[in-house]
């Protein structure tokens, strides 16, 4: 009897998975035209005045020149002792936060190799 409950609720199970396929909701289902109130010239012609001023639009990136203050040693000084302590994570696992005192090793990791650069430059 149990063996003919169980054959019946499965395939109840399979026949109701079947139904659960929804179809997929694409963009032109649901955009209603809209008529522009500007021009695609004055449109143009207000972001190029706004750049000008220095307005920063919504969206847009602005790049801008920086300089570093830390040389490529001490980057890569600090980035080899954070993977020694195991904080640098990959993939999609979680990444463990640097405690105090790790993160001084790694900043000293980084003063260590200023200086040698320092020193080998001095002679």
């Amino acid at each position: 009897m149990n063996a003919k409950i169980a054959i019946v609720t499965t395939l109840i199970a399979f026949a109701g998975a079947g139904s659960a396929f929804a179809q997929e909701a694409t963009a032109d289902q649901f955009a209603q035209p809209v008529a522009s109130q500007k021009t695609r010239a004055e449109v143009n012609a207000e972001t190029i005045a706004a750049q000008r001023a220095g307005i920063s639009l919504g969206g847009t990136w602005q790049f801008r020149d920086v300089k570093s203050v830390r040389t490529r040693d001490e980057v890569m000084a600090e980035a080899r002792a954070a993977q020694a302590l195991g904080l640098i994570g990959y993939g999609e696992g979680p990444t463990r936060v640097a405690t105090a005192g790790e993160a001084a090793a790694i900043h000293n990791a980084g003063l260590r190799a200023a200086n040698s650069v320092v020193a080998a430059n001095a002679r």
